[in-house]
């Protein structure tokens, strides 16, 4: 199971969310479903993998905002297509070379609605 953690931080005080290389960025090669995520402390969301499945857990739009859920999406689908989650330890100090990018970095929309099953 993958999952993007944050210590019980506010939304807008999030460390930065890495998206992962465009290589992971495709869609899954089995069934993905999506669901909200109850409430964990400090999750954001989360990927579980098995065959052919794919499960993204992502907390509401409500809580996180529409542009944030986009960016958790990509990461969890990204996690589920084989990418190294960056974001699993919010104090990492250092970020692997291609995940430089995070959902501040630029628009997600068009990625996301490409994407999205």
């Amino acid at each position: 199971m993958f999952g993007l953690f944050y210590h019980a931080d506010p939304i807008d005080q999030l460390a930065p969310i890495h998206i992962s290389p465009d290589q992971y960025l495709h869609k899954f090669s089995g069934a993905v479903t999506v669901d909200e995520l109850r409430p964990w402390p400090g999750v954001l969301s989360v990927a579980q993998i098995s065959p052919g499945r794919c499960r993204i857990s992502i907390t509401p739009k409500t809580l996180v905002g529409e542009k944030v859920y986009e960016c958790l999406y990509l990461v969890e689908l990204a996690n589920c297509n084989g990418a190294f989650d960056v974001n699993a330890d919010a104090r990492r100090r250092v970020v692997p070379a291609g995940y430089e990018r995070t959902c501040t970095s630029s628009d997600w929309s068009a990625v996301y609605n490409r994407l999205m099953n």
